[in-house]
């Protein structure tokens, strides 16, 4: 017979006080476990970014299945991130190139429905990146991403060290949106900055970087500091 400070304990609610204590030391231990899973899932995403793509933001759906006529903008940006991330593995460039053809196409029947989109526009930039389009029809989908989505906190590394080192594609406009966000980037995400600045190798880029990181920050990027994208994007004259 077990007794409690009321009396003898029945063994049945002997034996739940004892599971309830077990479920209780199993979430207290599940805690550094989680903590740990969450450090190594950190390090493969910027592993992925790394290998020279952006990584996808985490509202998207998870790519499944394809997707054709018919699916939401959503649905078909993911499944085109997801074609365009299996296509360098295909065995033969011709595989590869319908590959990133096909992702294309998604991308841009996805951005003609929901052209706000300055994750899908990003995404259309790596594609035809590795389609090996002009790189003037890359920094034209990078303008159109800049425009709608000046401050991107997953994909912004990417798109900011591509479009550095295109400067003299770019129209005056994104310039100016490109080192908004990476200033912004010096205090939110400092191992994308240190990635980003060595893309600035045209003269022009190098000042007009140098300036930026001179001046303000509430000037330069506003709302920088709210831990959210936020402002213009445009670096002020």
């Amino acid at each position: 017979m077990t007794w409690s400070l009321d009396g003898p304990l029945d063994p049945a609610r002997a034996i739940r006080w004892a599971v309830a204590a077990a479920l209780g030391l199993g979430l207290v231990l599940s805690v550094p476990i989680a903590a740990r899973q969450w450090a190594i899932a950190r390090h493969e995403a910027w592993a992925a970014r790394d290998l020279g793509g952006p990584e996808p933001s985490p509202w998207l759906p998870r790519p499944g299945t394809a997707c054709d006529g018919g699916c939401p903008p959503a649905a078909l940006v993911a499944s085109a991130v997801s074609l365009a991330a299996q296509a360098d593995g295909l065995p033969t460039p011709a595989l590869r190139k319908a590959a990133y053809q096909e992702a294309d196409r998604r991308l841009a029947a996805a951005l003609a429905v929901q052209p706000a989109s300055g994750s899908g526009w990003n995404w259309l930039a790596y594609v035809r990146l590795k389609e090996g389009r002009p790189m003037a029809a890359v920094c034209e989908a990078l303008a159109r991403s800049y425009d709608a989505a000046p401050f991107l906190a997953k994909e912004g590394p990417w798109r900011a060290r591509i479009a550095a080192a295109n400067w003299t594609l770019l129209p005056a406009r994104t310039q100016g949106q490109v080192v908004a966000e990476t200033v912004w980037m010096r205090d939110v995400n400092p191992n994308g900055f240190g990635a980003v600045v060595p893309a600035f190798s045209d003269p022009a880029a190098i000042q007009a970087l140098a300036r930026a990181l001179r001046r303000s920050p509430s000037v330069v990027v506003p709302h920088r500091w709210s831990g959210a994208p936020g402002g213009v994007g445009a670096a002020q004259k």
